[in-house]
């Protein structure tokens, strides 16, 4: 009479072919993986700007009064909504809603370009946009505003390669309303 014995389970073999692929395919996955960090940051931050230009305006309309925007292109870049109680451009005492300062790896503008303007390009950078009482867009000089905020991650910030950077625009009409849109690098364009 034999003794049958039976063994569950994996052997030693099994268990360390099993983590060298495991190990193989994870060392060959990471360097993808760690571009990603950036891309979210970016995104995030598109997000940031779109809903800070939104709450500047539905605040615009809720208070009945203009309610301006400036975007500051200085290192790191930032944007400040305040209400412009005396609609001198500037912020004064007491008029500050909001602040939000990016990180320093985010900059306004495609890859150096233009930051802000209107549909006929006039440049806007660290400049402000007004959210008017029914919640239209004008500038500081109360001419209808459209446009993009443009925003792309910067290479010296990040170990990016050049070429694997996004760019996106939050588009402003001159409505008030806002949408998000991303660069193609193969269509050469924006969706």
């Amino acid at each position: 009479m034999f003794l049958e014995s039976k063994t569950e389970g994996f052997t030693f073999i099994e268990l360390l072919i099993t983590l060298s692929i495991l190990a193989l395919t994870v060392a060959f996955s990471a360097p993808a993986v760690s571009d990603w960090g950036p891309h979210f940051q970016l995104r995030s931050d598109v997000n940031e700007i779109r809903s800070n230009l939104q709450k500047a305006r539905f605040e615009a309309i809720k208070r009945s009064q203009p309610v301006t925007v400036n975007f500051s292109t200085a290192e790191p870049e930032s944007l400040v909504a305040f209400l412009d109680a005396n609609t001198n451009g500037a912020i004064d005492a007491g008029e500050a809603l909001w602040a939000h300062t990016f990180d320093g790896k985010t900059n306004f503008g495609r890859d150096g370009g233009v930051a802000l303007n209107t549909g006929g390009g006039v440049d806007l950078s660290g400049a402000s946009v007004v959210f008017r009482a029914d919640g239209s867009l004008r500038d500081t000089a109360g001419n209808v505003l459209f446009g993009q905020v443009y925003l792309h991650f910067d290479p010296a910030q990040a170990d990016l390669d050049p070429g694997n950077l996004r760019n996106y625009a939050v588009t402003l009409s001159a409505s008030g309303s806002t949408a998000i849109t991303k660069w193609d690098d193969h269509t050469s364009s924006w969706d």
